[in-house]
């Protein structure tokens, strides 16, 4: 069950659907590009978009720390690829 649906006195202000909790999506692409960036602008904090992102899919009662991390992980093993390509071509 998502946050909203376990707590029936949480009222939250993003419609939502009614299927189960799951990694969050948001978290995925919002970490993966703050990653890159990061690596592309190394005098730029990137992790302050992300966490962002992040915090406020738990906030607005969509998800679970646990959705959020899991992929958050996997977005940044997914940049970590990416950039690893970029050094290798010279890009």
């Amino acid at each position: 069950m998502r946050p909203f649906q376990l707590d029936p006195e949480l009222r939250v202000i993003v419609p939502n659907t009614n299927y189960p909790s799951c990694p969050a999506a948001h978290a995925c692409y919002s970490c993966a590009a703050a990653t890159v960036l990061g690596y592309l602008f190394p005098g730029d904090s990137e992790a302050v978009l992300a966490l962002e992102v992040d915090e406020s899919r738990i906030w607005a009662g969509i998800h679970y720390r646990s959705d959020v991390v899991a992929w958050a992980e996997l977005a940044r093993a997914v940049a970590g690829k990416v950039m690893d390509r970029a050094r290798s071509d010279g890009s």
